[in-house]
């Protein structure tokens, strides 16, 4: 063997020696194909699009059943919509009314507490723990946006964004607008303040929701939050991203990713 190709061995293996490897995750847990299916009815989206939403490879959801009748063409679009059928597993139990929407209500009942504005957590009573928050917009109206955003630089990065862009992130009828978590040293007191910080204007070190200073009625925004413990805050967070696009097919509106991985 040539030196470069046991170079180039020794490189690949070395990723998985430390249990990691490139490309998207091929394996999906019950969270993730509860999703899949959720999304499956909705003949608007692939299950390319279905993937990279979810953050597997359109190969893996194609291992797992799907509804019969259900044909694809390879770019992996259904040539048919009939009737979800009911299976045991997998894809194959396709519903879109499996989910009830997440409102103040529901995540309520969840021991979601809270649900203040910002400009209050400071006289709240957030636990230093680990958990997970959510940011709600209480009016169902359209929103109107900033242009440009109040929040404080980090490292020099402007948080403002085009209105376009924002338009474009909306998700109509959805009342939650961002999920979060606060893991590790960071408990949810100070994620917190140092979200309201950044939205000051300050350099508070949070970079994570951005979109939400924008919204003109940024200030009647409310903030909820759950302590976790078993799952981890990073699995209830990304659990919790699943199950919104389940409901609606995208991330919420401030949420640029799929949260840590389940």
């Amino acid at each position: 063997m040539r030196p470069a190709d046991r170079d180039g061995e020794e490189q690949s293996a070395r990723p998985c020696a430390r249990g990691r490897v490139g490309g998207q995750p091929t394996v999906v847990n019950a969270d993730i194909l509860r999703a899949a299916r959720d999304v499956l009815p909705n003949p608007e989206h692939s299950m390319r699009s279905i993937a990279k939403l979810l953050g597997v490879s359109p190969g893996t959801l194609y291992k797992h059943p799907r509804p019969p009748g259900r044909p694809l063409h390879p770019g992996g679009r259904r040539t048919m919509t009939p009737e979800p059928e009911p299976a045991e597993n997998g894809l194959a139990t396709a519903s879109t009314g499996s989910h009830a929407p997440l409102t103040r209500a529901t995540l309520a009942e969840r021991g979601f507490v809270g649900f203040v504005p910002f400009a209050d957590l400071p006289h709240s009573t957030v636990p230093a723990g680990e958990g997970i928050y959510v940011v709600l917009r209480p009016t169902a109206s359209p929103p109107v946006f900033l242009g440009r955003s109040p929040a404080g630089h980090r490292k020099g990065h402007d948080p403002s964004t085009t209105t376009a862009t924002l338009n474009s992130a909306w998700v109509p009828g959805a009342t939650v607008v961002y999920v979060g978590k606060a893991a590790g040293r960071q408990g949810l007191s100070k994620r917190l303040n140092a979200f309201r910080r950044q939205g000051q204007g300050r350099n508070a070190g949070h970079s994570g929701g951005e979109y939400i200073w924008q919204l003109a009625d940024s200030d009647t925004l409310l903030v909820a939050w759950r302590s976790v413990a078993d799952p981890p805050a990073g699995q209830a967070e990304a659990e919790l991203i699943v199950e919104f696009i389940a409901l609606h097919g995208v991330l919420p509106f401030a949420n640029r990713n799929r949260g840590s991985s389940i």
